[in-house]
């Protein structure tokens, strides 16, 4: 077992395992296509999710997993995230089985496994069918956000994914400015590589040039907890956006651009069941 341990530490494995993990990240052509259908079915199963939303209470994880499936796609990707409410400001809460309030706005955290290769996508739904005021409100600024990171994704001659989670810093803070506290109310990065795993090649710096072909994905959120610092209004909100893009040779491409973003598109769906 030592022989082994010392293997795996010695530096001429660390150099290969850097190595495959460098291939991993690029996508090929055939690749591509594969994580597009990923990205459809993924998309389709979210849209099935908004449009019928309101006619549940609890059993979302249960109803995203049939989604997928009526989609094409072999399996979830992971546990979803389905939060309502002040659950929503639990990054990874798993316990999808709490009722929902009649004006919760839900966090839902899902993907598909399609051919090996996983989707990672976020969207939020108000229960009622509309955004209340003060969730409008939050969400609106927090799409900005995410709009004008996926620009400066799409626009930086050299991508880093460290560089692109100081933009949303930047952005937030400009965004809730009355808080002053832009880093605590996104305490996650913005940004993990995407691949035939969640977080795949977990190993490979975020502080690297992102080369042509590589997946990632773009997760800005606003998480505000029952705190007097915060107007009470706006306490025990949970919002996050997430998108997957891969990099081409001029800009990047939203992989999830079809799954419904807006706060407008979202009612209208919620609106037409």
């Amino acid at each position: 077992m030592r022989k082994v341990s010392n293997m795996l530490c010695s530096s001429s494995m660390l150099f290969y395992c850097a190595l495959i993990l460098g291939v991993c990240l690029r996508t090929t052509k055939v690749r591509h296509r594969l994580l597009e259908s990923r990205g459809d079915s993924s998309c389709l199963a979210f849209t099935d999710v908004i449009v019928h939303i309101g006619a549940q209470t609890s059993q979302y994880a249960v109803y995203s997993l049939q989604a997928c499936l009526r989609r094409g796609a072999e399996m979830l990707a992971y546990p979803p995230v389905v939060a309502a409410g002040e659950r929503a400001n639990t990054i990874h809460y798993l316990q999808a089985n709490q009722d929902i309030g009649t004006n919760d706005c839900v966090l839902m955290d899902a993907g598909c496994d399609l051919n090996g290769y996983v989707s990672d996508i976020t969207r939020c739904f108000p229960i009622s069918g509309s955004f209340s005021s003060v969730q409008r409100t939050l969400y609106d600024a927090l799409l900005r956000v995410h709009e004008q990171l996926l620009v400066y994704a799409n626009e930086a001659p050299k991508l880093r994914l460290s560089n692109l989670y100081s933009r949303m810093v930047e952005l937030l803070s400009s965004a809730v400015s009355r808080f002053q506290v832009a880093e605590s109310l996104c305490p996650h990065h913005v940004s993990h590589y995407l691949g035939m795993d969640v977080h795949d090649c977990a190993s490979v710096s975020r502080d690297i040039d992102v080369p042509p072909g590589t997946v990632f994905t773009i997760e800005p959120g606003i998480y505000i907890p029952k705190n007097s610092r915060f107007p009470e209004e706006f306490q025990g909100v949970g919002l996050r956006i997430e998108d997957d893009v891969v990099t081409t040779g001029d800009g990047i491409e939203v992989l999830s651009e079809a799954a419904p973003r807006s706060a407008n598109e979202i009612e209208y769906l919620m609106r037409s069941h």
